[in-house]
């Protein structure tokens, strides 16, 4: 989305951090996208109310009512009152789709940024990271951001900020030249906000042009049609290494952003109200299986499985080393093999080692869950 203008587009997203004397634990933090413009605030919580007063009571009555908010799909920003809050001011409410932080990925780099610049001062101030929010802002926004070419403070206030070392050296900083009339000031300004306007347009197209190449060139991008099933990765899974991180199949519904995202319905759950997915999180589903099989839950399968280029039904693991073929063209030496193994079968009988433990078989197979 190219935006034009100062704080016509922002994002705003909160990050959880040690808990300070004063009972802050969490710092909102607002970007505006055409100036790159940061303002963070302290928070005791996180709480729905807690986030709207802030937004209304110190960002949009400091910076004015932008058109677009544009957030993660937290509970407090997809909470009824932030909903209620946008629509009374006129501003359009837009969100990430669910475990894919890179669709918002200016907020999440200064989120990185910031613990950066935080855990160099905690050594020194203690734990109190809510009195430095203000000098770490200070310190970006008078500083030239590499994509546009200016700093955040002159794109804001037409006028780059008088620092110490100019104080000290007595330099002046760009925009303080000095005027006979308010007239002439206003004249001024508005030529060089308009100049600059313009390079930062130009920069930003250029910016997310190099970043579209970028991604072209990592992603092989083939995007699904209505109708297709798909398999959805599930992010809070993978803490579990042995849990199913593919879970499925899901029927896309509505293709959105020219196949960025897409609305699916999971087959096994109807009543659940469709939800929108990240490209990267999808795989196409395939099964042995059709689907009348599937809906019917007469199977559970595990991932589709391959071998000597042939596929094999999702069997329990217990099924699968029961049908495994193992007979091979080259003459092995199979003397060292166990004896249920021998002759291609598999014996009912449990598998010991030689101090009698239990052979568990392994859960490599186990990566993919059908939706029950």
């Amino acid at each position: 989305m190219i935006v034009n203008k100062p704080f016509e587009r922002v994002a705003a997203d909160i990050t959880e951090l040690p808990l300070t004397t004063n009972g802050n634990r969490y710092v909102l933090v607002v970007t505006d996208y055409f100036t790159k413009y940061i303002n963070m605030y302290a928070l005791p919580d996180q709480t729905a109310e807690t986030v709207a007063q802030c937004l209304f009571d110190k960002y949009f009555c400091e910076h004015g009512i932008s058109e677009v908010l544009h957030t993660d799909q937290g509970k407090q920003f997809e909470s009824k009152l932030v909903h209620r809050l946008c629509k009374l001011m006129g501003i359009v409410k837009t969100r990430t789709s669910p475990y894919h932080p890179q669709s918002d990925g200016q907020v999440e780099r200064f989120n990185r940024t910031l613990k950066s610049e935080l855990s160099k001062r905690l050594f020194s101030t203690g734990n109190q990271w809510d009195k430095m929010l203000n000098h770490i802002a200070f310190s970006y926004n008078t500083s030239v951001h590499s994509s546009i070419g200016y700093s955040p403070f002159f794109l804001v206030n037409g006028r780059e900020a008088r620092m110490p070392l100019e104080v000290m050296f007595g330099d002046t900083p760009v925009g303080y030249s000095c005027h006979s009339s308010y007239g002439d000031f206003v004249d001024d300004i508005t030529k060089r906000m308009k100049e600059a306007s313009k390079i930062v347009g130009q920069e930003l197209v250029k910016a997310q042009e190099k970043q579209a190449d970028y991604v072209e060139l990592k992603t092989r991008f083939l995007p699904y049609v209505v109708g297709d099933l798909v398999w959805v990765n599930d992010p809070a899974k993978q803490r579990d290494k042995l849990a199913a991180r593919w879970k499925g199949p899901h029927r896309v519904i509505r293709v959105m952003n020219n196949g960025v995202t897409y609305q699916l319905q999971d087959l096994s759950k109807s009543s659940i109200p469709s939800k929108v997915i990240h490209y990267n999180r999808l795989k196409p589903y395939v099964s042995p299986y059709s689907l009348e099989d599937v809906n019917e839950k007469l199977i559970q399968p595990n991932p589709p499985s391959v071998v000597q280029g042939n596929y094999l039904p999702n069997l329990s693991l217990d099924e699968f080393y029961r049908n495994l073929p193992f007979h091979f063209e080259s003459n092995l030496d199979t003397s060292g093999i166990s004896p249920e193994l021998q002759g291609g079968k598999r014996l009912d009988n449990k598998r010991l080692t030689r101090l009698g433990r239990e052979v568990k078989l392994p859960n490599y197979l186990s990566d993919y869950e059908l939706d029950r």
